[in-house]
């Protein structure tokens, strides 16, 4: 009966480990006091007062953020770098700027190839392929297995009113929900 209940216990403990991991953080930010947390396979959350990163760890400020290359949108205000003018209550969509929501790439070499696949994506001309189809970036490439995260802010203080020229984020709280893919997912790439 032991032995049926261990191979049971150690089966369900495969199971959840092979699922997707899901995390629930919560925590405060203010200038040069990065919030850190570390997601696990080798990975570190860092919210900063100017950014939302995930790195290999340990974390180093400017450092390789994961999250660069995937998270759209690529023209305009991305939703992993804050900037105070977003948070002006003068702004009608200040209120929708406090949920940012992020996916990430899970390593190095996935992180530079989706990389360099924007970056083929946003500089040459499309192809044409199949019925007529353009095609932006490479043909036939496959995204490799990605976490995703949001991130609501809350309690923004600004070191100045909004309008002001130098005004930037001083500090503020936040929750966060962090999923990353099973990890079968991850060994299929």
């Amino acid at each position: 009966m032991r032995r049926i209940l261990g191979t049971a216990f150690l089966g369900l403990l495969m199971c959840i480990s092979l699922g997707a991991q899901k995390q629930h953080l919560q925590g405060s930010v203010q200038v040069d006091e990065p919030y850190l947390h570390p997601l696990g396979r080798g990975l570190v959350l860092a919210v900063t007062t100017v950014s939302i990163e995930v790195q290999a760890g340990p974390f180093i400020p400017h450092g390789v953020n994961f999250a660069e290359c995937i998270t759209q949108p690529h023209h305009g205000p991305n939703p992993i770098y804050l900037d105070a003018w977003q948070f002006d209550p003068k702004r009608k969509s200040a209120l929708l700027t406090r949920h940012r929501g992020f996916q990430f790439t899970l390593n190095a070499a996935n992180d530079k190839a989706a990389c360099d696949e924007l970056s083929f994506a946003l500089n040459s001309p499309p192809t044409v392929g199949k019925n007529g189809i353009l095609i932006f970036g490479t043909p036939g490439y496959q995204p490799p297995p990605l976490g995703s995260g949001i991130i609501t802010l809350s309690k923004i203080r600004l070191t100045h009113p909004a309008s002001a020229k130098d005004t930037k984020i001083e500090s503020f709280s936040f929750v966060a929900d962090v999923t990353l893919p099973p990890i079968e997912m991850e060994k299929q790439k």
